[in-house]
């Protein structure tokens, strides 16, 4: 009666940013713009490549033992690798000042550097080590667990084992090398229980517990000092990052209707705990840097409602109209006495009070970052009975977030809501329905995505801003 399934998989991936190229001018004096590296002038051109291999495997058993109950065990490995690094050149020229606000002159034929004339502009070289590293990371894991039936009860409980590992060859703009230095080593047991009640044949009431692990990315936890050529600003890595421990409770009311379809209404009530969940924070002296750190301990609790039906219980002509919707609202909080913002012991409550302005009461929590105080999503879709066409309208939109955490006298950055509303249609047609159409209209608000300065006392200022405008696309397919 045992049962084994298995699963493998294996991936290469490669991103490549060909040729970038940028050209600064320095118009400091308008009579006599400059290319000096001093004013952050200069010619620059980079190539970046990623190259990962991941690969994964996964082996479960399962016996059924009782009238319906089954024992589960089974063993997991996840093995991956990355190599990232950046040509960096720089394009300099003899005559650095009284240039045209013309970023083509500096190559025109005449303009490049020949040994007889000893003027022009050259290449020179800019290996940047920090933008250069290799990491990898091994998880290998092994669980048990069973789930059992008493009546109207359902339990599934067990535990999951779990080691982890991350290595890092790079250097730190200090100079500091690092050769497959062991970044990362823990072992974490990760229980969980999951209780089902049948209160009727189509209504259900759920409650479960469980921990679970976030840990840094390669990105996250590197040396690294990434440019980001569109924003301008730097990614700075954080070889110091430790993985999140999170306790997960959930509670959870839900209806399925009679008839079926899909149709059902839900109630959810959630509370989570994070120990050191990782938020970006800004550089005091250089605001446009951010880095990842660890942020102490915080929580989240909330409600969640959902809600998906069919429209034919108002007239059978709309039988083929189903509307969903899905609400959380949450309330986040972290402690700032135990965030420590640098070496001496510093914690961040103690940094705000030293920052604040006249007038100012600091708190001694704020919100996590990233999480929103509510969510909300909708869709109405229309479905034929033969599976011809179908059309989507669909919307979504996530509150104010803290986006960056700023670090002394530097405002914290939060993401304005960002209100999308898509639609999508598409239409089988053909012999045997082979032939296929789609239309789809994407942000058809044309809305804008912010990313706002805030502070006590002050206006709200842009750190950032988008504008995707509407997008539309039309395919075909066979």
């Amino acid at each position: 009666k045992l049962r084994a399934e298995w699963k493998n998989s294996f991936t290469l991936s490669r991103t490549y940013d060909p040729d970038f190229r940028s050209t600064s001018i320095s118009i400091t004096n308008p009579n006599n713009p400059t290319i000096n590296r001093g004013d952050g002038a200069g010619i620059r051109r980079f190539w970046r490549d990623l190259n990962e291999f991941n690969e994964n495997l996964k082996i479960d058993f399962t016996l059924p033992y009782g009238k319906s109950n089954k024992f589960q065990f089974g063993a997991m490995g996840i093995y991956k690798d990355r190599e990232f690094e950046v040509d960096s050149y720089l394009l300099d020229a003899t005559t650095r000042s009284g240039v045209p606000l013309d970023p083509n002159y500096f190559l025109r034929d005449e303009n490049i550097w020949t040994a007889d004339g000893q003027r022009g502009t050259y290449l020179e070289g800019n290996y940047e080590a920090p933008n250069n590293y290799e990491a990898n990371s091994s998880v290998y894991a092994g669980y048990v667990m069973t789930e059992m039936t008493f009546e109207k009860l359902k339990a599934t409980f067990g535990a999951r084992v779990e080691k982890a590992d991350m290595h890092y060859t790079g250097e730190d703009i200090f100079g500091t090398k690092f050769e497959n230095d062991h970044t990362l080593d823990e072992i974490n047991v990760l229980p969980s229980v999951n209780l089902v009640y049948g209160i009727t044949e189509t209504m259900n009431l759920r409650g479960s517990f469980g921990q679970t692990l976030a840990r840094p990315s390669f990105k996250e936890k590197s040396a690294a000092q990434i440019y980001d050529p569109i924003t301008r600003r730097f990614y700075n890595g954080n070889l110091d990052l430790n993985q999140t421990l999170i306790n997960n409770y959930d509670l959870r009311w839900e209806n399925f209707f009679v008839g079926g379809g899909g149709d059902m209404i839900s109630l959810s009530l959630f509370y989570k705990e994070f120990d050191g969940h990782i938020e970006l924070v800004s550089f005091d002296v250089a605001p446009d840097n951010v880095r990842p750190r660890n942020s102490g301990e915080s929580f989240v609790y909330g409600v969640e409602f959902e809600f998906k039906k069919k429209l034919d219980f108002i007239a059978p002509s709309l039988s083929g109209l189903s509307f969903g919707t899905n609400v959380s609202l949450a309330n986040s909080k972290v402690d700032l006495e135990s965030v420590v913002v640098n070496e001496t012991g510093l914690t961040e409550y103690e940094s705000r009070k030293f920052n604040a302005r006249s007038g100012e009461d600091v708190d001694k929590t704020r919100p996590m970052g990233g999480q929103s105080p509510y969510l909300i999503n909708a869709y109405l879709n229309f479905a034929d009975k033969e599976s011809v066409m179908n059309a989507n309208l669909s919307y979504n939109v996530q509150g104010e977030s803290l986006f960056i955490i700023g670090v002394g006298a530097v405002p914290d950055i939060y993401t304005q809501p960002f209100h999308s509303l898509n639609f999508n249609i598409y239409r089988n047609f053909g012999a045997e329905k082979k032939h296929r159409i789609t239309l789809r209209a994407d942000n058809i608000l044309k809305a804008e995505k912010k990313d706002l300065y805030k502070s006590y006392g002050d206006a709200e200022a842009i750190y950032s801003i988008f504008r995707p405008g509407r997008t539309f696309t039309f395919n075909y397919a066979f």
